[in-house]
């Protein structure tokens, strides 16, 4: 059970850290937000390369296997006739 007390309490925490950024963010005039605005709101922003070591994600891994394409579904033709022709133009009378 206090486990569970310790989770709602975080995530009141959470609630509230996630609802004071907003506030502070929409208060802005421009939607540009710089680093400086970032960091006062409580924003914290890294860097991130994938080829570069130095600038490494920290939150995930990049994926190292391989990609292939997934198979395009095999959609029919349309084979433009007159009457369909027809059909369609009369719907624009």
């Amino acid at each position: 059970m206090a486990n569970s007390l310790e989770t709602q309490e975080k995530r009141a925490i959470y609630r509230s850290t996630l609802r004071s950024i907003k506030e502070r963010i929409t208060k802005l005039e421009d939607p540009q937000i710089s680093a400086q605005e970032a960091s006062d709101a409580g924003i914290q922003q890294a860097s991130l390369s994938l080829e570069d070591k130095s600038d490494y994600p920290y939150f995930f891994s990049p994926f190292k296997g391989t990609l292939t394409p997934a198979k395009r579904p095999d959609y029919p033709t349309c084979k433009n006739t007159l009457e369909d022709h027809m059909n369609v133009k009369a719907l624009y009378l």
